[in-house]
């Protein structure tokens, strides 16, 4: 179908956090999510291996995979195009919308703010914000 549900929060009657994450940034999803669940936030991870197929399965599907979470958030270290289909206009992206830069992997990432603790907190501001 496009996408799935790879990480369930631990406390899946209340998501809070929806966040999608497609390649490598699965595993820094999950990190995430991790960060986000020691501060008490139940938060679910979904693997997305094709946006094409999962657009293509209408909203009933993705809202299942939100499941009526406050905050949804995609994850990819490639361009934000597309994913606001997804995630919606008052979702959050994370990944690389800039050009030009070239170092390894760690450094990119680290540049951009592709980190677990960036992401996470950055989730957590925008929690605050809407409470």
């Amino acid at each position: 179908k496009g996408a799935y549900v790879i990480s369930e929060a631990s406390n899946n009657t209340d998501i809070l956090t929806t966040i999608f994450a497609s390649g490598s940034e699965v595993h820094l999803a999950i990190e995430v999510q991790k960060l986000l669940e020691e501060k008490g936030f139940s938060t679910r991870i979904c693997s997305v291996p094709s946006t094409t197929t999962l657009l293509s399965q209408g909203k009933k599907y993705l809202d299942e995979l939100k499941s009526n979470a406050k905050h949804v958030v995609a994850i990819e270290a490639a361009c934000s195009f597309g994913w606001s289909n997804i995630i919606g206009d008052n979702g959050l992206f994370f990944g690389v919308d800039d050009f030009g830069i070239s170092a390894p992997a760690k450094e990119v990432y680290k540049h951009f703010k592709l980190d677990a603790n960036s992401i996470s907190n950055h989730i957590l501001e925008q929690i605050k914000k809407s409470s």
